[in-house]
């Protein structure tokens, strides 16, 4: 008991007031203490308390810190690059915000992913200006630029904005790509011709940062060689040029989407590129869409037959429905383009096609079938009412179950 009661007397000893603290336990130990160096050795005694098994402990020496302020700061600085106690220590340092540690702190960005490292960019983060030039300096580091481009891309400090510019054409692609990427969260449309040359860069790291920041920007700032992107090597950096292109509504292009929905290996770019086509010329869409329909990719073929549906095309309502018979087992994604074509569309259909394939528990199939059956049910389909009322009596979202019991009623 009396052991308890002495550790518990410690522990307060090291929660008085910062200025005991920075003064020493002891008016005697004070005088004695050499000039400018006041506490030291009780900052010392706290830092080392913070690796302590005893969570009170530790929770009682980083409020004396904190409260201690600027003059621990040199210790704890001491502390962080012998890489002692990182979380507690960072901790600290971001909550007195002491400009001296931005560097040291820059220092730490070569930690691997988790708590430490979240806690050296917060911190990094709240120093703000302060921390910006040894950022800049991280980016040349191979251990540390891509952290340091994430706390850069956060910050946004417009000022700097012209100081990422040699990074941009640094020789080493590693630094390219991730200064792109900052620019690429900065959007500084002074940075354009820079970037635009970066979409010429010989790796696809960099030009896929380059894309997205024209992306970004479009179509405020013009993308040049738009059509040379469209046959980019990367598939990632051909999405975007789409992408862009669908944005500007550029009808010169209108066959370059055509042969990369024909032909693309990335099914994104093939639905990007039937996006851009119904978006820039549907009057051209209708036989690329038809022959999308047979695409591999779900994805692909259920945006074809959309697509087939918003234009109303009759003569596709058979090679749509025959999109369920050509897969083995539809997705919901096939089943939902099917039910919403065919209800665009409006053709005479035999409405059951869709029942064996309906998954009852995925709202947006249910309401997209239900929509297809309000137009082409009949009172004779005795399969489609039964699986109505069954659907009625699952523990499924409610929302639509209003409709399915005005459909019941309508067909008996």
């Amino acid at each position: 008991m009396k052991n308890r009661l002495a550790a518990l007397f410690a522990l307060l000893v090291l929660i008085l007031p910062a200025a005991a603290l920075a003064g020493g336990f002891t008016a005697r130990e004070n005088s004695a203490a050499p000039a400018g160096s006041e506490g030291a050795g009780d900052v010392g005694r706290l830092i080392g308390l913070l690796g302590s098994p005893d969570s009170m402990e530790r929770s009682q020496a980083r409020y004396a810190l904190v409260n201690i302020g600027e003059k621990a700061v040199p210790e704890l600085i001491k502390a962080l690059q012998a890489r002692e106690s990182l979380s507690e220590i960072v901790y600290i340092l971001n909550s007195i915000k002491d400009e001296r540690a931005a560097g040291p702190l820059a220092g730490l960005l070569d930690l691997p992913e988790g708590v430490e490292l979240a806690r050296v960019k917060s911190a990094l983060y709240s120093l703000g200006d302060a921390s910006v030039p040894y950022l800049f300096d991280a980016l040349s580091d191979p251990a540390r630029r891509v952290s340091a481009a994430a706390v850069l891309a956060d910050m946004k400090p417009r000022e700097y904005y012209t100081s990422i510019y040699p990074y941009l054409k640094d020789k080493d692609a590693l630094t390219r790509r991730w200064a792109a990427s900052v620019e690429r969260s900065w959007l500084d449309k002074g940075a354009s011709g820079l970037m635009a040359g970066l979409l010429e860069d010989p790796e696809a790291e960099v030009r896929r940062e380059a894309s997205a920041y024209f992306l970004a920007l479009s179509p405020d700032v013009e993308t040049p060689g738009l059509k040379r992107l469209l046959a980019d090597a990367d598939a990632d950096v051909r999405v975007d040029a789409l992408k862009i292109a669908l944005k500007t509504r550029d009808t010169a292009l209108v066959d370059d989407y055509i042969k990369i929905m024909d032909l693309d290996p990335s099914p994104e770019a093939r639905l990007a590129a039937g996006e851009a086509l119904m978006k820039t010329a549907p009057e051209k869409a209708v036989e690329p869409s038809l022959r999308a329909l047979k695409d591999k990719d779900d994805s692909v073929a259920a945006a074809a037959a959309i697509r087939l549906g918003e234009l109303n095309r009759a003569e596709a309502a058979v090679p749509i429905q025959e999109l369920l018979a050509g897969r083995e087992k539809p997705s919901d994604e096939i089943v939902e383009a099917v039910a919403r074509s065919l209800t665009d569309i409006g053709a005479k259909y035999d409405p059951n096609i869709l029942l064996p394939h309906v998954n009852w528990e995925n709202l947006y199939v249910v309401r997209s079938v239900i929509r297809a059956w309000e137009i082409t049910a009949r009172p004779t389909d005795e399969a489609i009412k039964a699986a109505l009322r069954r659907y009625l009596d699952m523990p499924v979202d409610s929302r639509y179950k209003e409709h399915v019991k005005a459909l019941l009623e309508r067909l008996g």
